[in-house]
């Protein structure tokens, strides 16, 4: 997992070069334009949805994620988190948000906006921020004139993963397998990106659980799940 630095009221990731010219003192994606993988498609997407981003979004880290389609393969385009500085009231830390998620939208153009349905929060105080920030994204989704849709959790491991009872470590190995990224990536940046996925599932009817030689989670060879970190029996 990368590390990311605090308090400094930018964006954290790596830095890149942007071919599309984002101003890359203002963001500092963890990636640009990695190569993608191979997605069989049963349909090519319809022109409006060959460019998504997914937004996990939050007042501490809110996470984006741009993906493509080009013919039947889908190539990240940027991913990362936007962090404004901590010490910040949350009214600024908003304003921060607006105008980074503001700027990746007027830049990559993205066609559609892919976001989490609000569940249910005990905490009612991390509920309010959640939805501050949340609103946040969806007007700028709304003012960039973007298709925005929501999807439950489940939804999301399932287009992801095959199954909706995956935990973050399984969708994060298989949002990295499907996009071809070998760098880590944060969870803010790789929740962002599975909700692109889903997004893509869903609209072009396309099995998320196949991207990996056409396996599922539950059918990944002993090596990937070992490289994910499990332990086997009899290991």
């Amino acid at each position: 997992m990368s590390r990311f630095s605090r308090g400094k009221g930018r964006p954290q990731g790596r830095k890149a070069k942007d071919p599309e010219g984002l101003d890359n003192d203002a963001l500092e994606p963890e990636s640009q334009g990695a190569p993608g993988a191979v997605v069989p498609a049963e349909k090519p997407a319809p022109p409006f949805l060959k460019r998504i981003i997914g937004v996990d979004p939050g007042t501490i880290h809110t996470g984006y994620g741009i993906i493509e389609v080009i013919g039947s393969a889908l190539r990240p385009i940027t991913y990362g988190r936007i962090s404004p500085n901590r010490t910040l009231a949350i009214p600024w830390r908003l304003k921060y948000i607006f105008e980074k998620l503001s700027l990746l939208i007027a830049t990559h153009k993205p066609q559609a906006m892919s976001l989490e349905k609000i569940f249910a929060y005990k905490n009612q105080s991390s509920a309010f921020k959640l939805a501050e920030s949340r609103g946040i994204a969806l007007v700028c989704g709304a003012i960039g004139g973007l298709f925005i849709s929501e999807y439950s959790t489940t939804m999301v491991k399932n287009a992801v993963c095959g199954y909706g009872s995956a935990d973050k470590k399984q969708v994060s190995f298989m949002v990295s397998k499907l996009l071809a990224i070998e760098e880590s990536i944060s969870m803010d940046a790789s929740d962002a990106l599975a909700l692109a996925i889903c997004h893509l599932s869903h609209a072009n009817s396309l099995n998320g659980a196949a991207r990996i030689k056409g396996k599922s989670f539950r059918n990944l060879s002993p090596e990937d799940l070992v490289s994910m970190g499990y332990k086997l029996e009899g290991a």
